[in-house]
């Protein structure tokens, strides 16, 4: 497993790693000195997590954005919602090249900003 993404919020700390099959998205409690899995959210549709942020300005909500290795033809950006003990799925959209391999993205850097997401994405045309 490979940490992809990292954002720590007071007591709370959201990680990305990237793995063989899946990609997993988990927040930890750090109070008391200890590191604490309190929440875990993997799915199929998460590959090639690039980052994870904590929205601005709202604790319950990470950011993720994803997309696929060396220009690949889909990113993915992703709003999960932190409900203490579980992350679920509450808003996501996919940017897609062209059909074909004509075009293609590539996600890779993201920044919440008074819940303005900016997103930097690379393109190609080959």
């Amino acid at each position: 497993m490979t940490v992809s993404g990292l954002d720590i919020r007071d007591n709370l700390v959201a990680v990305a790693r990237r793995g063989f099959l899946n990609d997993f998205v988990e927040i930890y409690d750090r109070s008391g000195g200890a590191f604490n899995q309190i929440a875990q959210f993997d799915s199929s549709r998460l590959s090639y997590i690039v980052d994870v942020q904590f929205a601005d300005l709202r604790d319950y909500i990470l950011y993720v954005l994803g997309g696929s290795p060396n220009l690949g033809s889909d990113g993915d950006f992703y709003a999960l919602r932190h409900d203490g003990d579980s992350l679920t799925l509450a808003a996501g959209y996919k940017f897609s090249g062209v059909p074909g391999g004509l075009a293609q993205t590539f996600m890779m850097k993201m920044a919440s900003r008074n819940d303005t997401i900016f997103l930097a994405t690379m393109a190609a045309i080959y």
